[in-house]
């Protein structure tokens, strides 16, 4: 079997059921025939102080809204749900999915088994710092193998966009430097980036954003994998001050998906816009991760954070302490019936042309 060649890369368903059941009955968002009015119900487990749900109502809906009034005479509606008011985060995929709301902005760690394709990059950590450049890859990947739309499209979810987060840290309440100052250490992780504490002897927690600051505080957990924007938004520097720069990478963790259903009832003239308008947006949210990546680190000094400088022989350390990692998700693909070894192949690749190209 092919290995993966990754060393010294630095690079509740029942409840939604029920409740969709309910929006069928007229109070969610299905498509109305009065004065050619389509209604969409969207909802999202973040709230909108993340470029991907900003974006979202600055950009994607005004700009739908007016392509396809300009092109089909349709009016469109969109209610809005943010943070967690349908679907909490690890809700959002199984809402999308029966109906309960018609567009999702999903998270992708929360789901690594029906999103395990799209979490290909919680595979190779120490990725592309740039979420520019990280969500031209996923885009790139996403063109050319079609298991990473069609993998969702099974479980009625249609990819509209695919958006990189900024780039991911460690914060914790205390500093370090070595790899052994983490032994024992409590780090909150989404899921499927838990593998990436292996080596370090740091105890994994699991959590999501939501809770995190309650953790740190009450130390439930002692420190967080979480990118800039993260750390920021949510100001879990407040009770983990110290923010190391390891620089695992900026990842494509958010997606727009439509329910299919949804989708194919619509006239190919609007499904072509929504896929048209999804591709800029996804563009929009990727730079402005950048843009701010850019900002809050200052931001956050300013508020009394400390920025950890980590030496290039402590991160190489730790990505020689992961390799095994994209290979074992390349086999639980092939246990799946999923490329996932062809994507990550395709992806380490690529990774391996940019350093070289860096360095020329």
């Amino acid at each position: 079997m092919e290995s993966l060649k990754f060393t010294g890369i630095l690079g509740r368903r029942s409840l939604l059921a029920g409740l969709a059941v309910v929006a069928g009955l007229g109070f969610g968002g299905s498509t109305s025939v009065d004065a050619k009015t389509i209604t969409f119900r969207a909802g999202a487990g973040h709230p909108p102080v993340l470029a991907y749900v900003a974006e979202f109502k600055k950009y994607f809906i005004p700009e739908v809204t007016k392509r396809v009034k300009a092109a089909t005479g349709d009016k469109l509606r969109f209610t809005q749900h943010y943070g967690g008011s349908v679907a909490k985060l690890p809700e959002v995929f199984d809402a999308v999915e029966s109906g309960l709301l018609d567009i999702g902005l999903l998270s992708t760690p929360f789901e690594p088994r029906n999103l395990f394709m799209p979490n290909y990059a919680y595979k190779v950590p120490f990725g592309p710092e740039d979420p520019v450049r990280a969500g031209e890859i996923a885009r790139e990947l996403y063109d050319a193998i079609p298991e990473f739309n069609s993998s969702l499209e099974t479980k009625n979810n249609t990819v509209l966009a695919v958006m990189a987060a900024s780039n991911y840290q460690i914060a914790t309440k205390k500093p370090w430097k070595t790899l052994a100052d983490l032994k024992g250490r409590k780090i909150q992780a989404a899921g499927p980036n838990l593998p990436w504490l292996k080596g370090t002897g740091a105890v994994p927690v699991q959590g999501g954003l939501g809770g995190a600051y309650n953790n740190l505080q009450t130390g439930v957990a002692d420190g967080i994998l979480m990118h800039y924007q993260g750390i920021k938004g949510f100001k879990l520097f407040e009770p983990a001050p110290y923010i190391a720069k390891i620089d695992f990478g900026a990842l494509p963790i958010n997606m727009l998906t439509m329910n299919t259903k949804k989708f194919n009832s619509l006239p190919k003239k609007i499904q072509k816009i929504m896929k048209d308008v999804g591709v800029i947006y996804e563009k929009r949210v990727n730079k402005a991760n950048a843009d701010k990546d850019k900002t809050v680190v200052k931001l956050m000094q300013k508020a009394g954070a400390k920025i950890l400088p980590i030496s290039e022989e402590v991160k190489q350390q730790w990505a020689k302490a992961l390799t095994k990692v994209p290979n074992d998700a390349a086999d639980e693909g092939d246990k799946l019936g999923l490329p996932m070894r062809k994507a990550l192949k395709m992806y380490i690749n690529i990774l391996k042309k940019d350093g070289k190209d860096r360095k020329s």
